[in-house]
């Protein structure tokens, strides 16, 4: 079937990829093509571990518990506790620090909280802060959007995932949960794969609980006794949001109305970043003001992990957004850098545009 240049760079990327799919929506026209390997079968509604992408969700339910940006507020003072990097400890780390990857926490020593963990002794037994002060540094960190969710269940008085659910997803018509809270459908899903020479390895979500929160290996979470602020790490706010294809371009068509307050931009100072895929931050998005692979600027969320490879994004130049997804990293793929197969979606995307 001759389905354009979309259709077609899907098609030759599956394989090596267990899973490719690409969407694009503009004003009067949408595509939306998905092609697996041999032996899977996936569609636009199947459901995928969307890795980052989910940080997109994360800063819409922020915006939605009444605090007003920039979001100035010490995050330990709402969250009963203190949270000072021991070499500063006279400089709050505040909400805004939090959504912008700028509060001085990094992922060096890791950032899964174990379920029977609350993430205040967490951080207590941990080191999870770096060299840098809060406020002077760029550093992307998982843990931080933990702790940010940490920060929305205090002030909303709610589990991060329901709230997310009620405040964000539902309102958006969008049918996703964040390690499956809410999703009724389980059985249309792709497990996250890696690729090496003998083949096809899943990573996540070979098995899913019949309901509730699902934990990686697939078992039901028991939250009978949770409290809000306890341990948002078990919904993986920062990267566990499961979320199909259509799913995935519908968000990104919201982000025009949720468009990003600028908390960090690479003009402020040092940071770690590298090969144009992070300028300038927001609640939850990325604002790329000049992106080397694209033709024009772009806000959204690039995702990286357990071998799935992503992201969703607006064009306001063109009025177009578009989303996409690819399943099956070789082994040993950690690089954060732009692969060649995305690359080659943002210049079919620019082509469809014109």
């Amino acid at each position: 079937m001759n389905d354009g240049p979309i259709g077609s760079l899907a098609r030759s990327l599956t394989p090596p990829f267990a899973y490719a799919g690409i969407a694009v929506a503009g004003a009067d026209l949408t595509e939306t093509h998905v092609s697996t390997a041999a032996g899977i079968h996936a569609t636009e509604q199947t459901m995928f571990r969307a890795a980052s992408i989910s940080k997109i969700v994360t800063g819409m339910a922020l915006r939605k518990v009444g605090l007003n940006p920039p979001y100035g507020q010490d995050a330990g003072a709402i969250l009963g506790y203190q949270l000072r990097h021991p070499d500063h400890p006279g400089t709050p780390v505040t909400v805004s620090m939090l959504a912008a990857h700028t509060s001085g926490l990094t992922d060096d020593d890791g950032y899964t909280v174990p379920p029977d963990a609350t993430l205040r002794d967490w951080l207590v037994t941990h080191r999870p802060f770096g060299a840098a002060a809060p406020g002077t540094r760029f550093t992307y960190c998982n843990l931080g959007y933990i702790v940010l969710a940490a920060v929305i269940e205090v002030l909303a008085g709610q589990r991060f995932d329901l709230f997310a659910r009620d405040q964000v997803l539902d309102p958006l018509g969008i049918d996703a949960g964040f390690n499956w809270s809410g999703v009724a459908d389980r059985t249309d899903r792709i497990a996250t794969y890696r690729r090496d020479a003998r083949g096809l390895h899943p990573q996540i979500d070979a098995q899913v609980a019949e309901a509730g929160v699902t934990l990686p290996d697939g078992t039901a979470l028991d939250l009978s006794g949770y409290v809000p602020g306890q341990n948002p790490g078990v919904f993986g706010p920062q990267g566990a949001l499961r979320l199909s294809l259509a799913g995935a371009l519908r968000l990104a068509r919201a982000i025009p109305d949720n468009l990003p307050t600028q908390l960090w931009s690479s003009d402020d100072g040092p940071g770690d970043y590298e090969g144009g895929v992070f300028d300038g931050y927001g609640e939850g998005l990325q604002v790329l003001r000049d992106p080397p692979f694209y033709p024009r600027p772009l806000i959204g969320h690039f995702a990286n992990a357990y071998g799935f490879i992503g992201g969703v994004w607006w064009d306001a130049a063109a009025r177009t957004a578009f989303a996409y997804g690819l399943n099956g990293l070789e082994v040993g793929d950690e690089s954060d850098a732009l692969h060649p197969e995305e690359a080659a979606i943002f210049d079919a995307v620019a082509g469809w545009i014109g």
